[in-house]
């Protein structure tokens, strides 16, 4: 039972940040092919904490027909700071940019 209950506190702890982030989030935009705020919706399958302000969870999409099964969000200080997906075997990744207030693509690099 205790056991039980670290798992949920943690799993809210996850979406909390989450929905802290986007809560506070007043106007940002994304490249990718899904908006961030559809992550808080998502199944915690996996978290990873890698610091006291932060971590590492990969969440699971709830549309089984989704082209987009899983993601890997990387959260700090209660903010999105990047995350991760595969389509067709290619990696996805989008890191939050502070100056233009949108997630970047990172991977695959868009080159010139």
């Amino acid at each position: 039972m205790k056991h039980l209950i670290k798992s949920l506190m943690v799993v809210f702890v996850v979406v909390s940040m989450v929905l802290c982030f986007v809560g506070a989030s007043f106007a940002y935009t994304y490249d990718s092919e899904i908006n961030p705020e559809e992550f808080i919706k998502w199944e915690v399958i996996d978290k990873v904490r890698t610091s006291p302000f932060g971590g590492i969870a990969t969440l699971k999409n709830p549309d089984p027909n989704a082209r987009i099964k899983e993601a890997q969000i990387e959260i700090f200080n209660k903010g999105l700071i990047s995350y991760e997906y595969v389509i067709d075997g290619k990696t996805y990744k989008y890191k939050f940019n502070n100056e233009t207030e949108n997630y970047d693509l990172v991977i695959p690099e868009i080159k010139p």
